[in-house]
């Protein structure tokens, strides 16, 4: 699919829902700009759609390419790489997950949110900014 915003993006896997979530242009993700896609060792990555819960793993062929942008990037949400630990056959398990995280907010006020989805506890995060 090509997201009516123009960027390089994962869609939620829930058909129901199908959000988008904008990849920015450098993230621990990679780098990606336009059809020069340098893809990290992230991948594959498993994102969280805030707008319908659902947790969701995208392999790097399953970035749409960007296209002319459509959207100022005041209105693309910022990535979160959330890093954190879950209780798993009497050990702790530490996963990464990524999500959308509203333009300009203190991510410290997204951990209650994530939390309840997670099960978990947050051990760090990082916030990139789509420019």
């Amino acid at each position: 699919m090509v997201d009516p915003m123009g960027k390089d993006v994962v869609y939620c896997s829930n058909p129901a829902c199908l959000k988008p979530i904008a990849l920015p242009h450098q993230s621990p993700l990679g780098t990606f700009e336009g059809l020069e896609n340098q893809p990290t060792a992230e991948w594959p990555a498993t994102f969280l759609c805030l707008a319908c819960g659902q947790e969701f793993v995208c392999s790097e062929s399953t970035i749409d390419d960007e296209i002319q942008v459509t959207a100022p990037p005041s209105q693309i949400p910022d990535l979160l790489q959330v890093v954190y630990e879950v209780a798993q056959n009497n050990s702790v398990v530490r996963k990464v997950i990524y999500t959308t995280c509203p333009k300009g907010s203190d991510p410290k006020g997204e951990i209650p949110r994530l939390q309840k989805y997670l099960g978990g506890t947050i051990v760090h995060f990082h916030l990139s900014s789509y420019r």
